[in-house]
């Protein structure tokens, strides 16, 4: 483009994180599910920047970054195919509701150059191609809206004729109930922005009546207060010593008890102390999907060092990044990851490695830790620049 896009920032908008409830896994096939709602009556001639507005708040809220990357697009009059452009929505840059519709009406202007009335279809999604809104000349009826084009996205609000909306969403990432969840944080969302322009955008509700009448009821305890000596690792380990053969994790078609999944983590520990891994030493875990995650955490608590998680979906920058940053003693990782050379210049522990129950001790480590001690160390998203490592303690975790 040839010129600033309206609603752009100088704020560097990041890959949009959304709340997976499963983990992308490599090479597993797209599973595309659908979700048919009804939205909250809109006789406002900007529409469009409504619902564009809420779902960019809502997209904010859920991934906790307000500079949303969003690729514009429409159809060029063949079917199945779209004309893309990128801009950028910063959500963080609107105090009110009315200044969110201004940016959201602004980008849709300068991006697709028609005017609101006679928006037939118009897409938007990060530029990540996690999350993206359409609009269809469609009923809906049947449930099964026909995106060309965009079924590759994660998350797709698309909306039809007399206020039908769908989520079309990737089954191997959500839940159909979080789906359904989400349907209704936008209803609500969209409902409260169009009653009163003038609220401040952070203070619109997400939640219905129901769920913040459920949320209250189970926050009125006040604190809660454990056992100085309930660390995680502890209660599992306790856990497993009266319900050993009980199951701990599953993955796939697999389970592990927790019986197993102590002794492992355990065996695990053990192998880290022999490594020269002791207290504050960090430690990253950089592997795809598996029990070996959750052993790892474990043994990493055990042995008194701080776990730090790192996807190895990231792109090769952001992690070079985290591990400059973290300066990590030791890179729990995978072979085939270990080989792309992201990793290059780090030790490394390959999953390889690890002890199995039959070779190895699966006594708990001699180590004394204190809930004050740092646990783990996760990183921002970056969205105001450079990712960020927040440190939690065993104490922090045991209240998670």
């Amino acid at each position: 483009m040839n010129q600033p896009l309206a609603g752009a920032s100088s704020r560097h908008a990041t890959h949009l994180e959304l709340p997976f409830d499963f983990h992308r896994m490599p090479g597993d096939p797209r599973k595309f599910e659908t979700y048919v709602f009804s939205l909250p009556a809109l006789s406002a001639e900007d529409r469009a920047s409504r619902l564009t507005a809420t779902f960019a708040a809502l997209l904010a809220r859920y991934s906790g970054q307000p500079a949303l990357a969003l690729r514009a697009s429409r159809s060029n009059g063949v079917p199945g195919q779209r004309r893309s452009e990128l801009l950028l929505l910063d959500v963080g840059q609107a105090t009110t509701a009315r200044e969110l519709v201004d940016l959201a009406s602004a980008a849709i202007a300068a991006s697709v150059k028609i005017p609101e009335q006679n928006l037939a279809e118009v897409a938007f999604d990060d530029a990540g191609g996690r999350a993206a809104i359409a609009w269809l000349d469609a009923s809906f009826d049947p449930p099964a809206p026909k995106l060309d084009g965009l079924d590759d996205a994660d998350l797709t609000l698309a909306l039809g004729h007399n206020g039908r909306a769908a989520f079309v969403f990737d089954a191997s990432l959500f839940k159909p109930s979080s789906v359904e969840r989400f349907a209704g944080h936008l209803t609500t969302l969209l409902a409260e922005l169009d009653s009163n322009l003038d609220q401040p955008t952070p203070s619109l509700p997400l939640f219905s009546a129901a769920e913040a009448a459920w949320l209250d009821s189970v926050c009125d305890g006040g604190p809660r207060t454990l056992p100085e000596s309930s660390l995680v690792h502890e209660r599992i380990a306790r856990h497993a010593a009266t319900r050993p053969d009980a199951i701990a994790l599953r993955f796939r078609d697999q389970t592990l008890s927790y019986a197993e999944l102590d002794q492992r983590a355990n065996q695990f520990a053990e192998l880290l102390i022999e490594r020269g891994i002791g207290k504050n030493d960090r430690v990253v875990v950089c592997v795809e999907p598996s029990f070996e995650i959750a052993v790892a955490l474990l043994g990493i608590l055990k042995a008194g060092a701080i776990y730090v998680p790192l996807d190895p979906t990231y792109p090769r920058a952001r992690k070079r990044l985290i591990l400059a940053d973290v300066a990590p003693k030791l890179v729990v990782t995978q072979s085939r990851l270990r080989s792309g050379g992201d990793l290059d210049g780090f030790s490394t522990l390959s999953l390889a490695d690890l002890p199995t129950h039959e070779c190895a001790p699966a006594a708990n480590p001699a180590r004394e830790i204190a809930p004050n001690q740092p646990a783990y160390v996760y990183y921002t998203s970056g969205t105001t620049g450079a990712p960020k490592g927040v440190l939690g303690t065993h104490a922090n975790l045991r209240h998670y």
